[in-house]
């Protein structure tokens, strides 16, 4: 009973002069608070003044596209319209000669690398393409 004693006492001790020994939180004066607050509106006052700056560049440089496209004339920009729709067509009546590629729309990779068929759950989904039989790793839950 005596060492059971002895052997509290010296816990008891040992946290005593543990705590003593322990430097104490100090807390900060009332003064760094009100300088942490000025200092962050200070920054948002200049994050503001930052972002006036820029809304004022963006307008006069839309002012110089304006007149810019002014300069250019309407004439030419329509001439390129006109091209641009022609070129359009034209592609338009190759796409419809070509056959769709029975591979390519029965399958996707999606961005983990895993190869989905038409019937699963994740085909088409998330960020990914259509690909062939032979690209990336079959999904485990339709056998890709």
């Amino acid at each position: 009973m005596k060492k059971n004693s002895q052997a509290l006492l010296a816990i008891v001790c040992f946290f005593v002069t543990a705590l003593l020994v322990a430097e104490p939180k100090v807390a900060q004066p009332a003064g760094t608070e009100a300088k942490t607050a000025d200092s962050e509106t200070a920054r948002i006052e200049a994050l503001e003044k930052e972002n006036e700056l820029l809304r004022k560049e963006n307008q006069a440089l839309r002012r110089q596209v304006v007149a810019l496209r002014t300069r250019l004339g309407t004439s030419e920009a329509e001439k390129a319209g006109a091209e641009a729709k022609n070129k359009g067509k034209d592609l338009d009546a190759e796409a419809k000669d070509v056959k769709p590629d029975k591979e390519n729309d029965e399958y996707w990779l999606s961005g983990s690398g895993k190869r989905h068929n038409s019937s699963c759950r994740y085909f088409k989904t998330g960020n990914g393409r259509l690909c062939t039989e032979k690209e990336g790793s079959p999904c485990k839950v339709c056998g890709g």
